[in-house]
């Protein structure tokens, strides 16, 4: 995963095929919809000046979104299942 600047200037949150060896990957704007990312994260970011916790936070912040808001497809390549509703 690696955060870019998506053609409008957007933040966004890429997440790689190579993520979850599978398929094609796709990316979540970060404003609004992962605040802790979008707040504590930059294009600059390096792995290694990362806090543990702040991984942990934000990797939770990505489930959470995907399961509440993820296509079938984004759900069984992050989650390994499809949550049921309701």
């Amino acid at each position: 995963m690696r955060i870019i600047i998506d053609t409008n200037g957007n933040k966004c949150i890429k997440i790689e095929s190579t993520d979850f060896n599978s398929g094609r990957g796709f990316s979540i704007q970060t404003n609004g919809n992962l605040p802790f990312i979008h707040k504590n994260f930059s294009i600059e970011t390096k792995s290694k000046d990362m806090k543990k916790i702040d991984v942990c936070v934000a990797e939770c912040e990505i489930m959470d979104y995907i399961t509440e808001y993820g296509t079938p497809k984004q759900q069984m390549k992050v989650l390994g299942y499809i949550p049921k509703k309701g």
